[in-house]
């Protein structure tokens, strides 16, 4: 059975579906006519669409909710998930002060009513309790010719489903058509102003307007939720090259979102696209210049390059903003060694020893700084502390 209570999340920092719902009903008007309809509101976001259709709230104490169950069979479903229906509602949907939820039989639900119809008080009943209630299904009642009405019933059916796939693949391919080619393939991640085209999506075009209406908003690009989710998909059947490259299209559409930019450049070194890791990577620094994951990515790349001088930049300037990143230590004092600058190497060495005094490698290779400055007997003592931190590093058992 599918029910809510398991969140996909992406590695980006897009919210949930559900997150989004509950924080939009927390703006919704109370009414007098309907205390509980808000409440109930909730309650099918919280157990899902399934479960809500066999149940709803009825009533609420201070710490308890009184829950009415179409079936006596679904009742022990309900009982195994309270505990996270009860967690949902406190935590996502801002219902405090839950601790139990009394779950009885219901023989009835409301009639529904047109959204057109002033909704009338919710201790009406006018009809039994139907779980698989189709309104219009029901409207083809009057028909006498049982094969006839069957026949239009699964029409129907087959008609309303054909409609909802040729509107979603419709706004997918306007998505993909309005992605600029040369893009997609280059992989370069390129902020426009300009206004999107008059043959561009609806939902394109008004969230351009929205944010030129309200430039202190936030407005994102459905566009970049597109090549996210595509993106996603690639990335999780293996495919890096086609998921770099709509990764690449979601820092396009959405360039103010840190984690895509370094997530793409994490990509590109994965994939072995050094130089495209490095074009993302000054493209991410230009917007984003404390970014440390960014910074080491883009040294390592450059030092072997053989680009020592250019690598050490962005190593000291990780020093600065992190002062006890041991890796930034090592590395510089490593391409210092490198550039024949010893004795800048050796205070380097030193200082990491000190930044993660359990850490091998930096006794390690302040040994050999030691070694080649002649103090053997402190370098040895330093491959001593190395080969008793790791007994197996084979380097440290050679020197």
């Amino acid at each position: 059975m599918k029910d809510s209570f398991s969140e996909n999340r992406g590695p980006s920092g897009w919210n949930a579906i559900n997150r989004v719902m509950a924080e939009a009903i927390k703006h919704l008007p109370e009414s007098p006519e309907d205390p509980l309809g808000p409440l109930n509101l909730r309650w099918s976001l919280a157990v899902g669409e399934e479960m809500a259709a066999r149940s709803r709230v009825v009533g609420r104490t201070a710490k308890t909710l009184v829950v009415e169950v179409a079936g006596n069979e679904w009742i022990p479903v309900f009982k195994s998930y309270d505990k996270k229906i009860r967690e949902k509602l406190n935590k996502m949907f801002d219902i405090k002060g839950v601790t139990s939820i009394k779950y009885k039989l219901a023989a009835k639900i409301p009639q529904p009513i047109p959204q057109t119809v002033k909704i009338q008080t919710a201790n009406t009943y006018d009809r039994p309790m139907n779980v698989n209630y189709d309104p219009e299904e029901a409207s083809l009642t009057s028909i006498q010719d049982s094969q006839l009405r069957d026949s239009l019933v699964r029409l129907s059916g087959k008609f309303r489903f054909i409609s909802v796939v040729l509107a979603g693949l419709l706004f997918l391919a306007n998505c993909a058509a309005s992605t600029p080619q040369g893009t997609l393939q280059q992989g370069r991640a390129v902020e426009s102003k300009a206004p999107p085209p008059p043959n561009s999506p609806y939902a394109v075009r008004q969230v351009y307007k929205l944010q030129k209406r309200h430039p202190e908003k936030n407005y994102r690009d459905p566009r970049a939720y597109y090549h996210f989710l595509k993106a996603f998909k690639y990335e999780r059947d293996g495919d890096f090259d086609n998921a770099s490259r709509h990764y690449a299209l979601v820092v396009q559409y959405d360039p103010a979102r840190e984690s895509m930019h370094t997530h793409l450049v994490g990509l590109y070194l994965r994939t072995g696209q050094f130089n495209l890791a490095l074009e993302a990577g000054e493209n991410t620094l230009r917007r984003f210049p404390n970014n440390v994951r960014v910074r080491m990515i883009m040294g390592d790349i450059l030092s072997s390059q053989g680009k020592y001088e250019e690598a050490l930049n962005h190593y000291n300037k990780i020093m600065k903003l992190e002062p006890f990143n041991f890796r930034a230590f090592l590395l510089a004092g490593y391409n210092l060694k490198l550039m024949k600058q010893y004795d800048e190497a050796h205070d380097l060495f030193r200082k990491a020893t000190v930044v993660d005094p359990s850490n091998p490698l930096g006794y390690h290779y302040l040994g050999s700084s030691l070694a080649r400055s002649g103090e053997m007997e402190n370098a040895e003592e330093k491959f001593r502390k190395s080969l008793t931190l790791r007994p197996s590093f084979i380097e440290a058992r050679e020197n």
